[in-house]
């Protein structure tokens, strides 16, 4: 404690070195924090539900290598019905829609999710309730929505009273039944959706097919994805091989649009394959975040070497007098330390800010979400960078300083702590 006491003491007399080396460190941890908040809650983190790592992507294969998600809902149908891997599987696809509140109609982006989806993911609402898992069995016969949390709020000015209130989606009458929780924003990495409709409306709601056919009965029509939540002790290679027999008998009969070759991928992330291309670039962002708080680690080190040089004489002195080295380590690491973390602390509002300005950085009309709190996971990121900060740009200058030629500095010589052209140095590397 007393070291930490004279290290900051030792920074307060030098306002000058200590601002900078403040705002130096809030830039290059901050933007760090940022890019990682984004790149954590788009790349990373698992979906805020029930046991995450049971969940699977059903797909089928294409010549390129990258599975195709879209299905047609009679062949969902036949999954669902006969398939021994999954406790829940459920149909999941988007739309744009128009919601009417009493007055104005606005444009709403709506998940369309069967049944399953809810009870399938443990969500439960934040008010109301969701979908119950045989909600909608008939094609047409379920008008009820669920608000995502965010346009509860905005839309709905956060009314208790909300549910079994009447709403309008394309013109037809549909009655609120819940609002989903606040952390939970659909299971699409790319969306995030303002309602949550029954997927046996859709038919109503888009209309019929160009040839008069019902989108629900169509075989032709590919237009959903498939998510299932394996059943306990079922791996991804079992249902693989489990849902690929089912597929092959399924072709028997040669139905169209039924896939040759299936594909059960983990699910924890939810659906990301249209983020596929904005992996590189969100990796290369990251990597030049960490590029940039490098570089201000190597100028706050030449900072702390020129620093170190002026106090040859000091360090000389308390180790001729029988200071450890390991002293005059710790109490220069804790003038890093400290400095880290201060830096660490003006980052965070400068994350803060970066955050917002990313999240204004979305294409027009797409609920593609750059912006992302900076939650726990990223708040320990943050110190975790600081720590690492203060001990990377501070342990090599602490180590050369404390060893100072001591002859020369106690009889006021020209040796110095950073001079030594012999060995390794710092600045110029």
């Amino acid at each position: 404690m007393s070291g930490l006491k004279h290290a900051l003491r030792r920074l307060v007399k030098n306002p000058g070195f200590t601002v900078v080396a403040l705002l130096t460190l809030a830039l290059g941890i901050g933007a760090n924090t940022a890019i990682f908040s984004v790149v954590d809650k788009l790349l990373v983190r698992p979906l805020p539900v029930a046991e995450p790592d049971q969940l699977a992507l059903v797909g089928h294969a294409r010549p390129d290598g990258n599975p195709d998600f879209h299905f047609n809902y009679p062949l969902f149908q036949d999954y669902r019905r006969e398939n021994t891997v999954f406790s829940h599987l459920a149909a999941v696809s988007e739309m744009d829609v128009g919601l009417g509140t009493g007055g104005a109609t606005e444009r709403q982006r709506a998940m369309i999710v069967s049944g399953d989806y809810f009870p399938m993911l443990g969500v439960n609402a934040a008010l109301g309730r969701t979908f119950a898992a045989d909600e909608g069995a008939e094609i047409d016969d379920a008008p009820v929505v669920v608000l995502s949390h965010g346009l509860w709020q905005r839309g709905f000015a956060a009314d208790p009273q909300v549910i079994g209130r009447d709403v309008t989606v394309n013109g037809r009458t549909f009655t609120v039944i819940g609002v989903a929780p606040r952390e939970f924003t659909g299971t699409s990495r790319a969306t995030v959706p303002d309602l949550y409709l029954p997927i046996t409306m859709y038919g109503l709601l888009a209309g019929p097919l160009m040839n008069g056919e019902h989108p629900l009965r169509s075989r032709f029509f590919t237009w959903h994805l498939m998510l299932g939540r394996l059943k306990d002790g079922v791996t991804l290679a079992q249902a693989q091989a489990a849902m690929q027999a089912l597929t092959d008998r399924f072709n028997e009969n040669r139905p169209p649009n039924t896939p040759e070759k299936i594909a059960i991928l983990p699910g924890v992330q939810g659906f990301t394959h249209d983020l596929r291309d904005a992996r590189l670039p969100m990796n290369l962002l990251l990597g030049t975040a960490a590029l940039v708080l490098l570089i201000a680690c190597a100028n706050l080190a030449n900072l702390q070497l020129a620093r170190a040089t002026g106090r040859a004489r000091e360090f000389a002195v308390r180790l001729a007098l029988g200071a450890g080295r390991g002293r005059v380590v710790r109490g220069l690491l804790a003038e890093s330390v400290l400095l880290a973390l201060g830096g660490g602390m003006l980052g965070m509002l400068v994350a803060v800010w970066l955050v917002d300005v990313l999240g204004r950085f979305r294409p027009p009309n797409a609920a593609i979400e750059l912006g992302a709190g900076l939650d726990p996971r990223v708040l320990l990121f943050a110190f975790g960078a600081s720590v690492f900060t203060g001990i990377l740009f501070g342990l090599a200058p602490a180590l050369r300083a404390s060893r100072p030629q001591l002859v020369p500095e106690l009889q006021g010589g020209g040796g110095t702590a950073g001079s030594r052209a012999g060995r390794w140095n710092l600045r110029g590397a």
